[in-house]
């Protein structure tokens, strides 16, 4: 599968990504990817052509941490609207998924591509601590609802 498209196209200005998100929870916290830019984000990436976005969530958790068969549930839709680095608009449609681990792994045996940093974990008590984006993560998880659709516009 790594051989089809991303779902990204430019259009006028802005750039149309369709991504997947994990929440990988474990009793050490959240893991998050630190960026060479100096904020954390969840696991996850495009959407491939002709895949769905539960495939994808399957393959990101492998492609970054080597995990196999681990269960994942959609728990949101974030619509996330902003500029990157480079001064492109972003429009980011994010199936957020759901998935647990018995216990911690050993996040500094994996690498992080595209020159980011890593990996680490996060308490949802310590995420005002951290720039997590997109920023509307730290409210979305001490919702308690059952599925949620959000909008984060920077």
């Amino acid at each position: 599968m790594n051989d089809q498209q991303d779902l990204t196209i430019l259009l006028e200005n802005t750039v149309l990504k369709i991504r997947v998100a994990i929440l990988l929870e474990t009793p050490s916290g959240f893991v998050f990817e630190k960026s060479k830019d100096g904020y954390m984000f969840l696991l996850g990436g495009t959407v491939k052509l002709n895949e769905t976005t539960q495939e994808t969530a399957s393959r990101e958790i492998f492609e970054e941490l080597k995990l196999k068969n681990i269960d994942t549930k959609m728990i949101a839709v974030i619509e996330n609207f902003f500029k990157a680095a480079d001064g492109k608009r972003i429009h980011e449609i994010n199936f957020v998924y759901k998935a647990t681990l018995p216990q911690p792994l050993d996040l500094s045996i994996f690498t992080s591509d595209n020159g980011n940093l890593g990996y680490c974990y996060i308490k949802v008590d310590d995420f005002g601590k951290h720039d997590i984006r997109p920023k509307i993560i730290k409210e979305f998880l001490k919702n308690k609802k059952s599925f949620v659709h959000l909008i984060n516009c920077e």
